[in-house]
C-alpha cells in the first residue's frame, strides 16, 4: 500500500455490529489509502463493490469510499468508478466507460450514525444498483453503456484529498471491502451483510479485511 503524504489513519478498535469484525480504518483526521497494485479486469462488464462504514458524524460533503477515480479537469485517465457518501445519508455510485460515458446512481441509505452499516454498489451491464444493509435502495437502468474503462489510476481507499486545500473529511471507520466482477445478487449481498459463509469466491479480485 502505499499511503497519501497527510495520512493519519489509525487501525481502531471500533465495537462489532453485524458481519464487520472489531477493527477499520479511522479517517476521522483526513488522510488516504493509495493501493497502487490494484488493478479492474480489462474490459470488465459488471462489478459490484462491498464495504462497512460507520460514520461517527453526519456527512456534510460528498467524500469517496473506494473509487479509481479522478475529478481532474483534462485528465486523460480519469478512473472507473467511485462508491460515495454523498451528504447525509445518501449514497452515490458511479462508472465510467471505455467512451467516457458516465452513469450513475444515489439514493438515501437511512442508517443512524454510530452503526456499521453494510454498503455494496453492483452493475450487470444493464443497470446500476445500491444497497444498503442488503436491501436495494435504488436502480438505475445503463443500456449500451458498454464495458468499464481501463484505468492505471491507483485504487483509493477513503477520501482522497485531490490536491484540495480544504478536502473533505469522511468521519468515521471503514471495514473490509471486495471488488467482483460480477454483479452479485441481492440474496449474495444479504449473505455478506449477515456474515454468511462465502460459498462461491469465483469473481472476487480484490478484498482488504481491514
Amino acid at each position: 500500500m502505499l499511503l497519501g503524504r497527510s495520512l493519519l489513519l489509525l487501525l481502531t478498535l471500533s465495537g462489532l455490529a453485524g458481519a464487520q469484525s472489531d477493527y477499520g480504518l479511522f479517517f476521522g483526521r483526513g488522510g488516504t489509502v493509495r493501493v497502487a497494485a490494484a488493478r479492474l479486469p480489462l474490459g470488465l462488464e459488471a462489478l459490484t463493490v462491498e464495504c462497512w462504514i460507520r460514520a461517527t458524524t453526519k456527512v456534510r460533503k460528498p467524500v469517496d469510499l473506494v473509487a479509481q477515480w479522478s475529478e481532474e479537469k483534462g485528465t486523460q485517465d480519469a478512473g472507473s468508478f467511485r462508491l460515495t457518501l454523498t451528504g447525509g445519508d445518501r449514497v452515490g455510485f458511479w462508472l465510467r466507460s471505455a467512451t467516457d460515458e458516465v452513469a450513475k446512481v444515489s439514493a438515501a441509505g437511512k442508517w443512524t450514525v454510530g452503526e456499521w452499516v453494510h454498503l455494496a454498489a453492483t452493475w450487470d451491464g444493464d443497470a446500476l444498483a445500491l444497497l444498503v444493509n442488503g436491501r436495494e435502495i435504488a436502480r438505475e437502468e445503463t443500456p449500451g453503456f458498454g464495458a468499464l474503462a481501463e484505468s492505471a489510476l491507483p485504487l483509493v481507499l477513503g477520501p482522497d484529498a485531490d490536491g484540495s486545500r480544504r478536502p473533505a473529511r469522511f468521519e468515521g471507520f471503514l471495514g473490509g471491502v471486495d471488488l467482483w466482477s460480477t454483479a452479485r445478487s441481492p440474496v449474495q449481498v444479504q449473505g455478506s451483510f449477515e456474515g454468511a459463509p462465502l460459498e462461491d469466491d469465483s469473481g472476487l479480485f480484490a478484498s482488504y479485511d481491514l
